[in-house]
């Protein structure tokens, strides 16, 4: 998929999944929004697996924004890139911007750049009651407050065997 959109929620791909498959997918173009913004998903939820999928969009949002998935809850996300531009407010991330509800991220990185204000990582924004594994991040990330080279904030989650080598700055919780 290759398009140009301007939504109040949503994904390039879908707006929101659940309870489904997404795989071997790949999306390029822009999306602008304001919450829940993704470039392949705008949300996905309950038991949703993402395999094999990438994108190399330029996504911006307000809120729950990700270069891949802007709010991923109780799903996984495996096998999966994100190279480009992320530009959020808070709860900005280059795969995932809102990760939450004993989700699973393996196997996944993040290039490019992520500018965000609050709860900013090159590869989650926030992590809440999740586990991230064998994932990296080589995204230039920059912000405010809690700004992280994999996640920005992080809450009751686990991540191993993950690394981040981009540059981080920001002027608190850094």
């Amino acid at each position: 998929t290759d398009a140009h959109f301007t939504c109040y929620t949503g994904g390039i791909l879908v707006a929101g999944v659940s309870n489904s498959h997404l795989f071997n997918c790949h999306t390029t173009g822009v999306i602008t929004g304001v919450v829940t913004v993704g470039g392949l998903a705008g949300g996905c939820w309950v038991e949703t697996l993402v395999d094999f999928c990438s994108s190399t969009s330029v996504v911006s949002g307000s809120g729950d924004t990700g270069g891949l998935i802007g709010n991923n809850g109780n799903s996984t996300i495996s096998n999966s890139h994100y190279n480009g531009t992320v530009t959020g407010v808070e709860w900005t991330g280059g795969l995932v911007g809102f990760n939450s509800g004993y989700s699973v991220i393996t196997n996944c990185s993040s290039s490019g750049s992520v500018e965000g204000y609050f709860g900013t990582g090159g590869l989650i924004g926030i992590n809440m009651s999740s586990t991230v594994s064998d994932c990296h991040n080589t995204s230039d990330v920059t912000g405010l407050s809690e700004i992280g080279g994999l996640v920005g904030r992080q809450y009751y989650s686990t991540v191993s065997n993950s690394y981040n080598s981009g540059t981080v700055s920001g002027e608190s919780s850094v």
